[in-house]
């Protein structure tokens, strides 16, 4: 669900590229001299949006993940003490910025919506193409995971079960209202197995 939010920044070129430079005048007293570099600035905001709301533990740990598998300043064979530190005093200041965060906010409500709409296409046309589907578990909900270390979180089935029960009892506009707590997508997941349980031919 990161990517999905994430792909509606192509269709808004233009807001996304304000933001950014926003931030980036906003944001540059936390910066260490030079560091970090742009690249990682902009890949900083870009896992913020897809992530939000993300805890600096969270993002901590994915950005030392990324910035040392892309091998540039930092790698896991040969870190860079100095630049690693950076990196994370950047991200830890930038998320205690109030000013800063604050219109974070306001860009990611302005995406949510058409974010959760690319999700719930996406899960729709893996669920009914061809073969089996190729489903993480825990997704069930919005599932605004990075990559590892992130994403090896625990999952509360007792929540999905909980989502599952309440939404065989509403109707889809009422799902509808509850988007925050992830009832549409378990909605059209549950629906869609459904649908290939009783047109099994249709789906082999």
């Amino acid at each position: 669900d990161v990517r999905t939010r994430l792909a509606v920044l192509s269709e808004q070129p233009g807001a996304w590229s304000d933001a950014v430079v926003r931030w980036s005048a906003m944001t540059q007293s936390h910066r260490k001299g030079e560091w970090p570099d742009r690249n990682t600035e902009y890949f900083f905001y870009q896992t913020l949006v897809g992530a939000w709301p993300v805890c600096a533990d969270r993002l901590i740990a994915y950005m030392e993940k990324a910035t040392r598998e892309a091998k540039v300043h930092t790698s896991w064979t040969t870190p860079h003490a100095d630049y690693d530190a950076a990196v994370r005093a950047f991200v830890d200041s930038c998320l205690a910025d109030p000013v800063f965060m604050e219109d974070v906010r306001a860009f990611v409500e302005s995406i949510v919506g058409p974010g959760r709409i690319n999700s719930l296409a996406q899960t729709l046309l893996k669920l009914t193409s061809p073969g089996v589907p190729d489903l993480y578990q825990g997704t069930e909900l919005w599932a605004l995971h990075l990559v590892d270390p992130d994403n090896r979180r625990s999952v509360d089935y007792a929540e999905r079960r909980h989502a599952l029960s309440v939404v065989s009892s509403l109707d889809p506009p009422a799902i509808l209202q509850r988007g925050d707590e992830g009832l549409p997508k378990i909605w059209v997941t549950h629906a869609a197995l459904q649908l290939r349980q009783r047109r099994r031919d249709s789906f082999g």
